[in-house]
């Protein structure tokens, strides 16, 4: 059982180097988003960061509407609360990727989507209380600046 809680809403899941550049208060009072921020800590960030034994740098994960449309994020996602993208220090996303990956065929986590977006070097989780995809991918571009997702099985 999870005793402490790694993650606030302040200095983790609003945060956003982004927003701040631009003047953007990217913050929600949603209880709805709300809920799902907390299910994704409780569920899925918090459980993860006690597998890894080490600490877990959330780069993004809610985004309010505005921060949202300037950087050409999907409708669903980061603005409900239910993803984020995160990095540990001294390690390459590659290793976190297929740490998550061993947890997530292991039984020791649940996933919604763990995509290893390699074109922007991040790896993105999520979570969805009783409505995950267990989708593993990776994200490549091909030629022409398209995404290619692989489906790891």
């Amino acid at each position: 059982m999870v005793e402490k809680l790694y993650f606030t809403f302040l200095s983790d899941l609003f945060n956003s180097d982004t927003a701040k550049a631009n003047g953007i208060k990217n913050t929600t009072s949603d209880p709805r988003i709300l809920t799902n921020l907390l299910n994704l800590v409780w569920y899925l960030l918090n459980p993860l960061r006690v597998l890894l034994g080490v600490p877990i740098i959330v780069e993004c994960a809610y985004r309010c509407p505005l921060l949202n449309k300037l950087l050409n994020g999907a409708a669903t996602g980061h603005p409900e609360g239910y993803c984020a993208d995160i990095r540990v220090n001294g390690w390459s996303q590659e290793k976190l990727f297929y740490k998550i990956v061993d947890f997530v065929r292991q039984g020791k986590i649940e996933v919604d989507q763990l995509i290893w977006e390699k074109d922007s070097n991040c790896v993105h989780v999520s979570f969805r209380l009783n409505n995950n995809r267990h989708e593993i991918k990776i994200r490549t571009k091909n030629k022409n600046g398209d995404y290619v997702y692989t489906v790891l099985k």
